[in-house]
């Protein structure tokens, strides 16, 4: 069940409402409707708040498209635990090589930038690659085989 927005924007103030219209990625689809409505019904003129929206979305995508850098530290420590066979090492570096944000338009984009998808494709690698020889040294030793 939704929340109907439209008897709460009427209690907002035009520049609350603008804030609404403005940054629609913080707030629910629903929300962001009620507030345009409301705005419109107000009377106000959104050309001007559209154009700054578009600029204010290009603008965050372009900050998206070039990721952000991995910490040195974490990026090491996921690198030791992929030498000890750990499920951290894995789980690290599949976050660092793979992981995905959307933007307020729905593209999808690397949360990483590319030197760090680089270490992180590298530590999910030696990560799974020591998991498994550690699965057939286990095998190994209890099976003799």
């Amino acid at each position: 069940m939704a929340f109907d927005f439209s008897e709460l924007v009427k209690t907002k103030t035009t520049d609350e409402l603008t804030l609404v219209f403005s940054k629609p990625s913080n707030y629910q689809p629903e929300m962001v409707a009620a507030a345009t409505a409301e705005l419109t019904s107000r009377n106000i003129d959104l050309s001007d708040l559209i154009i700054k929206r578009s600029v204010m979305e290009k603008r965050g995508e372009e900050l998206l498209s070039v990721g952000k850098s991995g910490n040195t530290f974490y990026l090491l420590l996921c690198f030791v635990a992929s030498i000890l066979g750990g499920f951290a090492g894995i789980i690290g570096g599949y976050i660092y090589a793979f992981s995905k944000t959307s933007s307020s338009r729905g593209k999808s984009f690397y949360v990483y930038d590319e030197e760090t998808r680089k270490y992180g494709r590298i530590i999910f690698g030696v990560a799974i690659a020591f998991f498994v020889c550690s699965i057939m040294y286990s095998l190994n030793k209890h099976f003799g085989m």
